[in-house]
């Protein structure tokens, strides 16, 4: 896993780089090559800040797609700790690393993003969005606007 940051006031772009089954950096992976073409110098506004995961690897990870939760978990808590109102979010992903690249974007539909020290936990919240009767957050704030 990889983070670069830029720094930078006002709005960034957050783009996450989640790769396949068995791939390095060393492999020089289309999602590697994507993620390499993102500057995340200091070039002026918007700020741009790049996250990259390897994906899954070793004999169990390949096989059985070990590890494949706790990739989605890191990228949301990356996401997390990164982002701010009106922020943009690109997630770009390859083999498994599109399957946690769709699963990350389901998650952050379904629950929206948790605030640095909110009173509940990235994995309570992953453990809500996975049960099929918890409701959205959408759900949940058309409820409260009503009454």
């Amino acid at each position: 896993m990889e983070s670069l940051s830029a720094a930078g006031p006002g709005k960034k772009r957050l783009a996450v780089f989640l790769d396949g089954t068995w791939n390095s950096v060393s492999d020089n992976t289309n999602v590697w090559r994507l993620r390499a073409l993102c500057s995340t110098k200091d070039t002026g506004n918007p700020a741009q800040l790049a996250y990259y995961d390897i994906g899954v690897n070793g004999v169990i990870g390949g096989a059985f797609g070990k590890g494949l939760l706790r990739n989605i978990l890191d990228a949301y808590e990356w996401l997390v700790e990164n982002y701010n109102d009106g922020d943009d979010i690109f997630v770009f992903g390859f083999s498994r690393g599109a399957f946690t690249a769709r699963s990350l974007t389901g998650f952050i539909t379904k629950c929206g993003l948790l605030r640095p020290g909110a009173p509940l936990s990235v994995n309570q919240l992953f453990a809500r969005y996975r049960r099929r009767d918890a409701l959205t957050v959408w759900k949940l704030h058309d409820d409260l606007v009503a009454g």
